[in-house]
């Protein structure tokens, strides 16, 4: 497409400048006629401008202008044709052409054929985007069930029936219950719109499984509709689901369908539908406090109505993967490295602990998780929680990013679920909270903002012993400095996601779930931007956000310039990258986590290239050009032992890749656990 345009502006060029040279040439054929009949006639140019003063005068004046009329068309005859530039005879009473009205159509035509490879190439590069467009969105047809306040709701609850009807939902595809639900015409039915990327799914199903047990004359059901291609393939939606623990039954939007039918724009969106499936409110992300406030006037208004209660089918938990029963490590988020006593730190997110082992694997110790207390085993969800203390009594919600902090032998956990930052004393073997979103335990000071908006820290950072952490459910980067004082560094958890650059003022700058952070030597922070597949980086010392690979350059808005395409600056394409990690010499490792493959970032140049993996996911050891993953997530790098360890998340291992032996990938063997890891 890029060397048709370039064909295209050549072919453009080329006729506009001869264009320009026909009109010149003609002009001055035009002016050479004039000067002739001036030399031929010499009172012609006085006659032209004297009135006649008589009427002898007037026929004088007539007859001089018809003989010079004639003089002219004799000697346009045999004038040079203004086009080919040769000597033609024409006919006396034939009109020649304007060459100017020749060139306008051509530079028309060019301007029209550029105006369509242009839109094309528009069309084409930004296809995932409107892939997902509905001229029902375009007009707004969900914007008029949208509420506004709590005193709205009556009156958008009597005006349904000016509300349009959803398509059939039982005829969707269901992949969590063991049949289709039977039709839901005696149900209030609640249907939630998600996608299984999205960072904030634990605060909207928590509140819909209270609401599912809470109002019994209520149904509560998903529609996944993707974003990334990867969103797709219904295997990685089971496993959202058992991540989520979603109990209501759930079907897959893959084509669009109802997302286009009703003119769904973000997710996620809840619609809350009477029991003829007219739309009573459609609630998006930024008014979903309202949503009980809907279902009670709702309940109010069809009082009447003879609800059916109890459940409306039945699901069913999947199987565990088989990669997940062989291995320890249940899907481990992100990797951090001892370099000075030889230890591998291991977010294990799905069993909610941290491991502590040897570069080769062997066990060290554990932090939080699984414990055998009283001869019996906690369970998974027992074992998770907030709590500070000693290693067997600390509880973490999905811990992510770590740092090891040389100076003071810390470990400093993203604890994502629950909102906090925590210090784990590796001597002492204790844990404490030093950032604690919505408590007021652990937090010393904030400035630069009147409310915390702190949400899903992701990832985390250290630089001249200031702490960096990117918060992924309120698109921020925070900073925690030695005297214990916490400030918001870019970005505003009050604005909505984007793709904005700035330079001064950092809180004007927009983030897109940010999930991981690494620094630069020379203090430059570099910022994996997940659900933009953007990589960005922030100067402190420049006071600037800029954009250093992926992204649209045209529309900046566009959060769905995804794909996979090597290259420069803006014409990178990643798809939901998670991890980063600085390597030497201004390059950057990436996890290009939705395409299964690791990519090769030169901050100087802003070229990014292809360094191992597959398209084609799987669980391939051997040379890089063969080596498979599924979903790495998170990368770090020895530069003793020139080792680039990968967490490969969806195939619960942990490999790594020997640079000296040109790129061969291998899976860390962990051993030496205690006997109770297998009871």
């Amino acid at each position: 497409m890029q060397r048709l345009f370039v064909h295209f502006i050549t072919y453009f060029v080329d006729n506009y400048h001869n264009s320009l040279n026909k009109c010149r040439k003609s002009q001055q054929n035009i002016l050479s006629r004039y000067l002739r009949l001036l030399r031929c006639n010499p009172g012609y140019l006085p006659c032209l401008h004297r009135l006649p003063k008589s009427p002898a005068h007037q026929t004088q004046h007539n007859s001089l202008f018809l003989n010079m009329q004639e003089d002219s068309n004799d000697r346009e005859q045999l004038a040079e044709d203004p086009v080919s530039g040769s000597s033609i005879q024409e006919n006396h009473g034939e009109q020649v052409s304007d060459p100017w009205a020749v060139s306008r159509r051509e530079a028309t035509r060019a301007f029209l054929g550029l105006f369509l490879v242009t839109s094309l190439g528009i069309v084409f590069h930004r296809s995932k985007l409107l892939r997902r467009f509905s001229f029902a969105a375009f007009f707004g047809h969900l914007r008029n069930r949208i509420p506004t306040d709590k005193q709205s709701l009556w009156r958008f609850t009597f005006h349904v029936q000016k509300a349009y009807r959803l398509l059939n939902i039982s005829t969707l595809r269901w992949i969590n219950v063991e049949e289709p639900p039977p039709i839901l015409d005696n149900k209030l039915l609640v249907v939630f719109l998600w996608r299984s990327s999205d960072i904030s799914n634990p605060d909207y199903v928590r509140v819909l499984q209270r609401i599912s047990v809470s109002y019994p004359q209520v149904a509560v059901v998903a529609i996944h509709t993707p974003k990334f291609d990867y969103e797709i393939d219904s295997h990685f939606v089971r496993i959202a689901l058992e991540g989520f623990d979603m109990n209501f039954p759930c079907a897959l939007d893959s084509d669009w369908q109802v997302w286009k039918s009703i003119g769904a724009k973000d997710w996620p969106t809840v619609l809350v539908l009477d029991p003829n499936y007219h739309i009573l409110f459609a609630i998006p992300k930024n008014k979903f406090h309202l949503l009980e406030d809907c279902i009670t006037t709702s309940l109010d208004y069809f009082s009447e109505y003879p609800f059916v209660k109890g459940a409306i089918a039945k699901t069913i938990k999947f199987s565990l993967d088989p990669m997940e029963r062989a291995s320890p490590l249940c899907s481990p988020g992100k990797i951090a490295l001892d370099l000075k006593n030889g230890r591998l730190f291991i977010s294990d997110s799905g069993h909610h602990r941290i491991l502590i082992v040897t570069m080769e694997g062997q066990f060290l110790d554990q932090i939080g998780g699984l414990r055998v207390e009283d001869d019996f085993i906690l369970s998974e969800k027992e074992s998770m929680g907030w709590k500070d203390g000693s290693f067997e009594e600390t509880r973490f919600r999905n811990p992510q990013g770590m740092i090891y902090n040389e100076e003071y032998d810390e470990l400093v956990i993203a604890d994502m679920w629950n909102d906090a930052i925590r210090i784990a004393h590796l001597k002492q073997r204790q844990v404490r909270t030093t950032v604690l979103h919505s408590k007021s335990i652990g937090v010393l000071s904030f400035s630069g903002t009147s409310e915390c908006t702190f949400r899903y820290p992701m990832d985390v950072t250290i630089y001249e012993n200031t702490i960096f952490a990117v918060a992924a459910g309120s698109n921020e980067i925070w900073s925690l400095n030695p005297s214990g004082e916490v400030k918001l560094v870019c970005g505003n958890g009050k604005y909505p996601s984007g793709h904005i650059d700035t330079e001064g003022d950092l809180s004007r700058a927009r983030l897109c779930a940010p999930s991981g952070i690494t620094v630069s030597p020379n203090g430059t922070l570099y910022v994996v931007d997940s659900d933009s597949s953007i990589i960005r980086w922030l100067s402190m010392t420049k006071n600037q956000v800029g954009t250093l690979v992926g992204g649209d350059a045209i529309f900046t808005g566009n959060l769905s310039a995804f794909g996979d395409r090597n290259g420069v600056s803006s014409s990178v394409r990643l798809q939901r990258p998670m991890g980063i990690c600085y390597m030497d010499k201004d390059q950057l490792i990436v996890a290009d986590t939705f395409n299964h493959k690791l990519k090769c970032i030169h901050t100087i140049q802003r070229d990014c290239r292809w360094l191992c993996g597959d398209s084609q996911l799987g669980y391939v050891d051997g040379p890089k050009t063969y080596a498979k993953f599924h979903c790495p997530c998170d990368v770090a790098w020895d530069p003793i032992s020139q080792r680039l360890y990968i967490v490969d998340r969806e195939n619960h291992v942990i490999r790594w890749m020997d640079w000296n032996s040109n790129g061969i990938v291998h899976t860390l063997q962990l051993f030496g656990f205690p006997t109770w890891w297998f009871h």
